[in-house]
């Protein structure tokens, strides 16, 4: 979508007085379903979050552990 229409789109909308001023059909469709596809994404989102968390442990090392222990990061 061009710029001019866009300006185009969200001019005719603040002369409606439109709550939400969308552009394109694509960002229209998104404005009006997004409460439902927030829990999906949400689910889908959190599953890749708690894989990654199965499979990356972090090991949580003392200051004598780290390179260049000599540069005390912890005063």
């Amino acid at each position: 979508m061009s710029a001019e229409k866009v300006a185009i789109e969200i001019l005719q909308e603040i002369t409606r007085k439109a709550f939400a001023i969308t552009p394109g059909l694509a960002m229209s469709l998104l404005m009006r379903l997004h409460s439902l596809f927030a829990p999906l994404l949400q689910w889908y989102f959190d599953s890749f979050v708690k894989e990654s968390h199965k499979t990356k442990k972090l090991r949580i090392t003392n200051k004598t552990e780290l390179p260049g222990n000599e540069i005390n990061f912890y005063k």
